[in-house]
């Protein structure tokens, strides 16, 4: 059975929706699958054409740049002429022109028996075009559509009805489902875990090979204004301490927060080890029902988590719900609570018992509802 799968990330890209890609692609169900990746969101137009190659082991699709190729000396382009540049141009403007015809040209020379959408917003036209190959799909969000803030929810609804009902599955995080069951009555609708837990192998090792700097206060990302950072700010001013920020973000050092180039897996990972609390800083509304992905590599290490905000029904307050080495700091709040917290003997170890209440987000558990639909899609091919 040939997969394909329609994402926003490629796999050299590192992020969490790259994360939640690798562990579809491993899933025991599919993993011996021929599998096939394309980029959702490459630009197309008058100076870009697509490219395929082989990216982390899979066939990979996207688009590229012909005269930034041309002069970075890259891969396919490496010497080629301005004559056959010229004639890829031709080509590529009396083809892809645009996404739909990127995708659909892609979906004829695959002739895939199964499409998976992995995107942050569902493609009604990409769907379309899956409908009229007689393609089976199946749409798996990481995010929600329907109650996204600032959205036309009556659009919303009538495209993401339409997918439903053509799909052979619309899958949907678990926090936002009962948000979609408000809306839909499908029995194609169905919850998933995103499957974001670190693999315990990959834990016991960090632990075990972990050397270097250790940092008492630690947060990984970006810090948006709808994340309070110049409350949270003060609370550190209050306490005398400071917070080491690893982020793809450029950003001075301010006394409080310093600032430190993201990470890389291993790396990360090792920092978590040495870290003696992970720090992570709740959204704000309209805002309050996302989870920031970072929860999930926290409870993999099971190290003691502080959470910034002040949201009472707030998602990462949910999931962190029975987690014994957590503290929610309400940032309008005294601080009595957050420096009792402190003051415990709080361990600096892996707890297996900790980390098992969370095995539903194991890329073995988390994705088990679309393996099911993999597999009765396989009977039918």
């Amino acid at each position: 059975m040939k997969i394909l799968y329609y994402t926003d990330y490629l796999l050299n890209e590192y992020n969490s929706v790259r994360d939640i890609l690798f562990n579809f692609l491993l899933h025991p169900e599919v993993q011996n699958d021929e599998q096939v990746v394309v980029h959702s969101g490459g630009r197309i137009g008058r100076n870009y054409c697509w490219k395929e190659e082989e990216m982390e082991g899979y066939k990979t699709y996207y688009t590229v740049n012909i005269a930034s190729e041309k002069k970075r000396g890259n891969g396919f382009l490496n010497g080629i002429t301005t004559k056959i540049l010229d004639v890829l141009q031709m080509n590529k403007i009396r083809g892809v022109v645009g996404n739909n015809k990127y995708f659909k040209k892609i979906l004829k020379k695959e002739n895939p028996n199964l499409v998976i959408f992995l995107t942050f917003t569902p493609n009604k036209r990409i769907s379309k075009i899956c409908d009229a190959a007689g393609v089976p799909y199946a749409v798996c969000l990481y995010d929600t559509y329907v109650s996204r803030p600032n959205m036309n929810q009556k659009k919303v609804i009538r495209k993401e009805k339409y997918i439903i009902n053509n799909s052979i599955g619309y899958f949907v995080p678990n926090f936002f489902y009962g948000d979609y069951q408000k809306y839909y009555q499908s029995s194609k609708l169905k919850e998933y875990c995103l499957p974001l837990l670190i693999d315990k192998e990959e834990v016991l090792k960090a632990y075990k090979n972990s050397q270097g700097e250790a940092y008492e206060f630690t947060y990984f990302g970006q810090i948006q204004s709808f994340r309070n950072r110049d409350t949270t700010k003060k609370i550190f001013e209050q306490l005398k301490t400071k917070l080491d920020v690893f982020t793809t973000q450029s950003y001075k050092d301010d006394g409080v927060f310093f600032f430190h180039p993201a990470l890389t897996q291993g790396e990360l990972y090792s920092v978590i080890v040495r870290s003696k609390y992970l720090v992570a800083f709740d959204n704000s509304a309209p805002y309050e029902h996302y989870l920031p992905s970072k929860a999930y590599l926290y409870v993999s290490f099971t190290k003691p988590v502080i959470v910034f905000g002040d949201n009472q029904t707030s998602a990462i307050r949910k999931f962190f719900e029975g987690y014994p080495f957590f503290y929610y700091q309400n940032i309008y709040e005294p601080l009595d609570g957050l420096m009792e917290f402190l003051q415990k003997e709080l361990p600096q170890v892996f707890d297996e018992s900790v980390y098992s209440k969370y095995t539903i987000y194991s890329k073995q558990d988390g994705i088990e509802p679309l393996a099911q639909v993999i597999k009765e899609c396989k009977k039918d091919n």
